[in-house]
């Protein structure tokens, strides 16, 4: 049996998830609002990384919690500030990354541990950024 991949195609604004197995696919939904796209948002609450809704819900709340784009965080070439805590952009993209695929984990009955994600058009070959999204299979 084909195990689940969980390809991610992360935007400034928005992000869209899916698990595909074999030749199926099912988008993972933003837990909080149901839609197929999650704001690309990420938050720190209490030790815990929030993505989507759940950090746009915190940003009402907790600003300085919040922060916005954290694929952008890899353009700034500088640690973010979050929640009094400064992370590595690679940190913060990461947990972002993580805390969709605890949703797909939560939704899927096999272990997630494949990720694809997209790379902007603009991290062309030899790009750092592109660089820090690729990795190649060993």
């Amino acid at each position: 049996m084909a195990q689940p991949n969980l390809v991610v195609d992360f935007g400034a604004h928005t992000t869209a998830a899916a698990l595909v197995v074999g030749e199926r696919a099912a988008l993972i939904r933003d837990p909080l609002s149901g839609a197929t796209t999650w704001p690309s948002l990420l938050g720190l609450d209490a030790g815990i990384y929030l993505a989507g809704s759940a950090a746009e819900r915190l940003q009402f709340t907790q600003p300085r919690s919040v922060i916005e784009g954290p694929r952008r965080c890899l353009d700034a070439e500088r640690p973010v500030a979050l929640a009094g805590t400064e992370l590595p952009p690679t940190t913060a993209l990461a947990a972002f990354l993580g805390a969709i695929r605890g949703e797909a984990v939560r939704v899927c009955t096999d272990r997630v541990e494949r990720l694809t994600l997209t790379v902007p058009t603009g991290y062309a070959i030899g790009d750092r950024r592109r660089d820090q999204l690729v990795l190649e299979p060993a």
